[in-house]
């Protein structure tokens, strides 16, 4: 059977990117990595192996240390990576972080508890200028997503692609 995923990706993710294990110091990328999408805990027979594979093959979720952990939920920072690739790019990411690659691995990003050389800060910071994310003193980057959390870091994520979405939100948020 032939996955439809046109539901979830409006449109398509830059072709491939790096896999997190290249994105250190908070800015230093390298786009001639391909991710490898062998994973030990994956078997081809498995439901979700196809989507599985299309995901990492994006570079949306890429694993570590040959683990996917399909089983396990996903915390606020992974989410952050997931949404901007999914709605933007990696390239947006990295330009809108580009004023922090000089600042020292230290220094807090929008947030007490993300700093520069947190890998998932360039994403975390797009998400926070687009305006998907809100301004809190933290993140908590290392919670895991609820799924409330993760619908609205979806439709938020949605409305700033779309006007009529945007739209329908500022009419329900004024209902509310």
């Amino acid at each position: 059977a032939k996955l439809d995923f046109s539901l979830i990706i409006e449109k398509p993710p830059a072709a491939v990117v790096p896999p997190l294990a290249e994105i250190s110091g908070g800015f230093k990328f390298s786009a001639d990595t391909k991710p490898s999408c062998d994973f030990l805990d994956i078997s081809p027979a498995e439901s979700n192996s196809a989507a599985i594979q299309f995901v990492c093959k994006n570079g949306l979720m890429t694993g570590s240390n040959a683990l996917m952990r399909p089983k396990d939920g996903i915390n606020r920072a992974e989410a952050s990576k997931i949404t901007t690739l999914i709605f933007s790019s990696l390239e947006a990411a990295q330009k809108t972080f580009a004023p922090f690659q000089y600042q020292p691995g230290t220094t807090a990003v929008n947030y007490r508890d993300v700093t520069v050389s947190d890998w998932f800060a360039p994403f975390v910071y797009y998400l926070f200028q687009e305006g998907i994310v809100a301004n809190k003193p933290a993140y908590r980057p290392a919670d895991q997503l609820t799924v409330a959390e993760a619908m609205k870091l979806l439709v938020e994520a949605y409305a700033s692609l779309s006007p009529e979405v945007a739209s329908e939100l500022s009419t329900q948020k004024k209902s509310e």
